[in-house]
């Protein structure tokens, strides 16, 4: 606390004086140290948060692009074919006219049941 009220009687006798007095030289090279100091301090705390804000924007984007990258993700190769349109085709071995003949078959047989 001693060194404080120092600084301030000191300040107090060299603001007005200036430059000018060599008694306050001393004075004037540990405030102008002090404020160098303390705008490194400052300049660092800004470039920290800046630095913080980025990382943490660029992590969150890394984020996105991986949940993106699972969503649209391919299905494996054989599941892929499974899934695969077969077109209009029947999947049998008979042909159109067995098959429509089958068809008509089997709706008779119904109307005879009954069903």
């Amino acid at each position: 606390m001693d060194k404080l009220s120092n600084f301030f009687t000191m300040a107090s006798y060299c603001v007005p004086k200036g430059f000018s007095s060599a008694l306050c030289d001393d004075f004037w090279a540990k405030s102008i140290a002090g404020g160098l100091v303390l705008a490194a301090i400052v300049v660092g705390a800004i470039l920290f948060l800046i630095t913080r804000k980025v990382l943490r924007r660029n992590k969150q984007k890394q984020a996105r692009a991986e949940q993106l990258r699972r969503e649209f993700e391919v299905a494996p190769e054989l599941r892929m074919q499974h899934a695969q349109w077969k077109g209009d085709g029947s999947h049998s071995d008979i042909s159109e006219a067995e098959l429509a003949q089958k068809i008509k078959a089997g709706l008779q047989e119904k109307k005879l049941l009954g069903k």
